[in-house]
């Protein structure tokens, strides 16, 4: 009886939890539309964001234990925030207490064929926007969708490793106009 009791908690504190995330994410709209109407955001609204990306987001994550890099991303803090709520609100398995979800806060994502369609968007807007610093994939990432990496890394042989995926995947690394050098591991 009394773990039935704490996992109703656990149920009710993950909802109360996902009703105050929807409503910054309604916040968060409201500020971008009223940003769109202006010239743009200032430099203040730009460290608002960071300050605000750090207390709310990243106060759960240790920065010794991530990949982000805020000042290297393109995005601000509320688009990544947005971004990922998007993609776990579209998604029925995925919480926000989910490990790949809480890997994409630390800079890690996962894209393979069998996620939602909207959770492999955002791994791919996230890792243009080079929010994201470790990809895990699946041949998925490698034919037709321009992602440019570093590094890629082949950790064990498959089946479905033929030459042309490994051509595919491994040309990935060091893109011309992103970097100078790429390595295949």
């Amino acid at each position: 009886a009394a773990a039935l009791a704490s996992s109703g908690d656990a149920r009710r504190a993950e909802k109360a939890k996902e009703k105050e995330r929807k409503e910054q994410l309604k916040r968060l709209k409201a500020e971008a539309k009223n940003r769109d109407k202006s010239d743009g955001p200032s430099a203040a609204d730009l460290a608002d964001d960071m300050a605000a990306l750090a207390d709310s987001v990243m106060s759960k994550v240790d920065p010794a234990f991530s990949f982000v890099r805020p000042s290297e991303s393109t995005l601000s803090p509320s688009e990544v925030e947005g971004i990922i709520n998007r993609a776990v609100s579209k998604s029925r398995k995925f919480t926000h207490e989910h490990p790949v979800v809480q890997a994409l806060w630390r800079g890690v994502g996962v894209h393979h064929e069998g996620l939602h369609s909207k959770m492999r968007q955002a791994v791919e807007i996230l890792f243009r926007a080079r929010y994201l610093r470790v990809i895990i994939t699946t041949a998925s990432l490698a034919v037709g969708i321009h992602m440019p990496a570093r590094s890629v890394v082949f950790a064990g042989d498959s089946g479905a490793l033929d030459a042309m995926t490994f051509r595919q995947a491994a040309g990935r690394a060091g893109r011309r106009g992103y970097d100078r050098v790429g390595h295949v591991v």
